[in-house]
């Protein structure tokens, strides 16, 4: 029987953390002092990192203009800085090629989160494109899960025999687990110290490498 694979993008194909975030951090505090933060760019890239490490589930930009007396607005800038800024250089991470090579008889999805200008630089940058049956970029505003169902539908697999692997618990893993798809969280990244808030959070497996992603797969299909 055939088996379906749903991968996210950031920091569980490529080094997103690595190559992009900090400089996005540094390009949005730069986009909300223009829009009216009286602050040094410094201070609030300070402010951002803060609350990013404290709450970072939370509206990052919302909470750095409201802690520095501004408003909607300068948070607004400071998010369209961060999520639709040109991508420059990224590489895949270690270990993605191949395992992507490997599972070339799987039905293979890409669901990302976020703009889809900047997410689909990202990915022909990657050359992702032909290992992919679909590529799905779900706005930051919604939730995987509809976009989940609509990939499973069209395979038509069970869905004990469909797996998605991300880095996130909230955005990649529960949207999964609450359709009952199988979930291997890739603990990498920025959301690599967050711990599951809730027990739909919580993925069957976790792993720190790729590599260790396809022994598991092949023991969960022996155990099928």
């Amino acid at each position: 029987m055939n088996s379906g694979i749903i991968f996210d993008l950031d920091d569980t194909l490529c080094d997103t953390r690595g190559q992009l975030v900090m400089v996005a951090h540094r390009e949005a505090s730069e986009a909300m002092r223009k829009a009216g933060l009286h602050f040094s760019v410094d201070e609030i890239l300070d402010k951002r990192l803060f609350h990013w490490k404290e709450n970072p589930r939370g509206d990052i930009d919302l909470l750095t203009s409201e802690s520095l007396g501004g408003g909607r607005g300068e948070a607004e800038a400071g998010r369209k800085a961060y999520l639709e800024r040109p991508v420059g250089a990224l590489d895949p991470l270690p270990g993605a090629i191949p395992l992507l090579h490997a599972l070339s008889s799987w039905k293979r999805a890409l669901v990302t989160r976020g703009s889809p200008i900047t997410q689909g630089e990202k990915i022909k940058l990657l050359g992702f494109g032909s290992f992919f049956d679909s590529i799905h970029i779900v706005p930051s505003h919604l939730s995987k899960k509809g976009t989940y169902q609509e990939v499973v539908e069209e395979w038509g697999l069970p869905l004990s025999r469909v797996v998605v692997v991300g880095d996130r618990p909230d955005k990649d893993i529960e949207p999964a687990r609450r359709l009952g798809l199988r979930t291997i969280r890739f603990l990498n990244g920025e959301f690599r110290e967050v711990a599951p808030s809730r027990k739909s959070e919580r993925a069957d497996a976790e792993v720190e490498r790729l590599e260790e992603i396809l022994p598991l797969l092949k023991e969960w299909l022996l155990t099928d």
